[in-house]
């Protein structure tokens, strides 16, 4: 009878405990399916949170803290989810030979993924492209025109012309603005030189015989949209029909009006700027190849319009010489205050993300949303141009003698990488390649990964 009874207390016992290490087990189980881990390091239960990041190459190496993490990108996910991590901060690196290796400080909060989705690696090497010394060099959809130092313009090294390869004709060539223009020499003629057929015609004389005379023309630039090309002087707008061989618009300045900034191509239209000295302020003129018809804004700006840029549709970007930047709507003829104490702006190809260039920083702002930066980039004073990068989230910063790359998500600047010593950079976003000139003037290529 004893006998039975301690059996029963000891099974009792042993029930007991296994309740107690059932809701013990099943209380873990359950925290740590929820995330709760326990930080040695505190002995505190902290919940954990991941990173995710996608690469670009795709198949870079990463470590977390010095220790290797299985990259996952493949055709099923495009990136890498890092899970299991207390909250605190990490050092993510991503290497792959032949590029920069990449780094960040990542603050990982409980039961947050901090998205690293733009990683992308600089090319550390070049490629030569074309042996100079050459003054400009730039990638078309119909091969790479560059100008030697005599002058000489050619396409894949043909030669096209000798002249002067107008500045605004100098970036990418679409699809349908196959032309660049040329101008003989010093008040010479313009002539205009078709990539993609190979013939060329003389500009001048075609305006000439249409009572325009190009050499009071302060910017002749060739509309991408329409066979048009537009030339500015200070009293009169001209706009040829290459096609018909006619004038499409002829727009005579008002008495006290100069016009003085290149002008602006869209879809929309054609958009430049007239300066009333004696008001001190601009307006806007549009010409609509559709209806064919010319209007100018209602409204104007103090100041002298300096630079007009397509955002996008009929939204554009206005800088005036005393440094305020706005966004002006074609469509209703009103203005938006973006800036001040701007010196350029670039607006990236899709016309979602504008980059100012101030005096002092440079500011981000997202058009279609929210979301800005302010940045303090290292020898702000000595840059010169600012270009996007195809993701939105890079920009290409120029200096007088070496190109960087900059990462806006990288707040503390550690990424900001120059991709080499050189002038004059070109970003060809369906190639993903940035041309430059080297320090002697050859025409390089870095090839960016995809």
């Amino acid at each position: 009878m004893i006998a039975f009874n301690m059996l029963k207390s000891t099974r009792r016992k042993i029930f007991y405990t296994l309740v107690v290490l059932f809701i013990v087990l099943g209380a873990g189980i359950i925290a740590y399916a929820d995330g709760w881990r326990l930080d040695f390091a505190t002995w505190h239960m902290e919940k954990v949170g991941q990173i995710y990041v996608r690469s670009f190459p795709n198949d870079a190496a990463l470590t977390v803290d010095g220790k290797a993490v299985q990259n996952q990108s493949g055709f099923i996910s495009r990136g890498t989810l890092i899970d299991n991590l207390l909250p605190r901060t990490y050092t993510l690196t991503l290497t792959k030979p032949g590029f920069v290796p990449w780094h960040e400080e990542i603050a990982v909060a409980p039961a947050i993924v901090a998205e690293l989705k733009y990683a992308v690696l600089v090319p550390q090497n070049a490629t030569m492209v074309f042996m100079g010394p050459l003054i400009a060099g730039f990638p078309t959809k119909f091969g790479v025109v560059t100008q030697a130092a005599n002058g000489t313009v050619s396409l894949d090294g043909s030669p096209l012309a000798n002249g002067i390869l107008l500045p605004q004709n100098d970036q990418a060539i679409t699809a349908s603005m196959p032309e660049i223009i040329i101008q003989s020499s010093h008040n010479g003629p313009y002539y205009a030189e078709n990539l993609e057929t190979g013939k060329s015609y003389n500009l001048s004389a075609l305006f000439l015989k249409n009572n325009i005379n190009l050499k009071t023309a302060s910017s002749v630039v060739r509309d991408g949209y329409a066979s048009l090309v537009v030339a500015v002087s200070p009293t009169t707008t001209a706009i040829l029909d290459e096609t018909a061989g006619t004038m499409a618009a002829v727009v005579h300045a008002s008495s006290g009006v100069a016009f003085v900034s290149p002008p602006a191509i869209a879809p929309s239209g054609i958009i430049w700027a007239g300066f009333t000295q004696a008001r001190g302020t601009s307006a806007l003129y549009q010409y609509d190849p559709a209806a064919d018809t010319v209007t100018h804004s209602s409204s104007s700006l103090p100041g002298q319009t300096t630079k007009i840029d397509l955002i996008r549709d009929s939204h554009f970007a206005v800088l005036q010489s005393n440094g305020d930047l706005f966004t002006y709507d074609a469509d209703t003829q009103t203005f938006k205050s973006l800036a001040s104490d701007v010196l350029d702006f670039s607006v990236s190809e899709d016309g979602t993300m504008l980059a100012a260039r101030e005096r002092a920083s440079i500011e981000i702002f997202a058009l279609n949303g929210t979301d800005y930066w302010r940045l303090n980039l290292p020898d702000h004073p000595r840059i010169q141009d600012l270009s996007w990068y195809r993701d939105d989230r890079h920009i290409f910063v120029a200096y007088p003698d070496h190109v960087s790359f900059l990462d806006l998500a990288d707040q503390s600047l550690v990424n900001i990488v120059t991709i080499g010593t050189g002038i004059l950079p070109h970003y060809d976003g369906d190639a993903n390649a940035l041309y430059m000139l080297d320090n002697v003037r050859n025409l390089i290529r870095f090839d960016f990964p995809n």
